[in-house]
Order: structure tokens, then sequence, then C-alpha cells
């Protein structure tokens, strides 16, 4: 009966474990795809205006320049995004390049080092 707790135990601690740091690691992906994305929809836009006003279109001077200053306010809005980002998740990423390594080293030896049922 105590090998049965502590192998229930051992199991629950693992899983716990193991979720918090999948949850960290997707929400960190997450936010980085997202930024990623952005980054690809800005250089479109740029692209866009540059490519397209150089075949002489009939936009005006005026037209270009503002889109050209959306383009900037984006980019500024895009720093800052990734400034708050890396606020609040900056320690949290360290530790979390840090431990992960060490966590599922831990959880993997757990896994082979266990008895097996068939081994009692």
């Amino acid at each position: 009966a105590q090998y049965y707790f502590v192998l229930i135990l051992n199991t629950y601690a693992s899983l716990n474990i193991a979720c918090v740091v999948l949850v960290i690691t997707l929400t960190l992906v997450g936010l980085l795809i997202h930024l990623n994305a952005q980054v690809k929809h800005l250089k479109k836009k740029l692209l866009d205006i540059f490519i397209n006003n150089s075949d002489q279109s009939k936009k005006s001077r005026n037209d270009v320049e503002e889109e050209i200053h959306l383009c900037v306010q984006y980019h500024n809005d895009i720093i800052s995004h990734v400034g708050e980002i890396f606020r609040c998740f900056g320690v949290l990423l360290v530790v979390h390049v840090t431990l992960t390594p060490f966590v599922f080293g831990v959880l993997g030896y757990r896994i082979v080092s266990v008895e097996n049922f068939t081994d009692k």
C-alpha cells in the first residue's frame, strides 16, 4: 500500500511540474510567434508602400508620408510590446531556460528508475 501511495504522489508531483513548465513554455512561444507575425506584417506593409510607389502610382506624396508615418508608429508599438514582454517575462525566461533541462532530467530519471510492478 505504501508503494502505491508513493507512486501516486510521485506521479502527481511530476505531472504538476511538467504542466507548469509546459504552460510557461507555450505562453512564451505564443507571444514570440505573435511578435514574429507583427514584424512580418510590418515588412509587407513597407514593401507595399515602396514597390507600389515605384511604378508611378496615383498616390500623392502626402499619402505616402502618412503610410510611412503609420508604419513607423506600428514599429514603435512592436518595440514597446517587446519591451513589455521582456519586462514581465525576462527573469522568468532566464529561470525557465535554466531550470527546464534540470526538471526534465529529474523527471526522466524518475520515470526510468521507478521499479516495475513485475520486478517485485
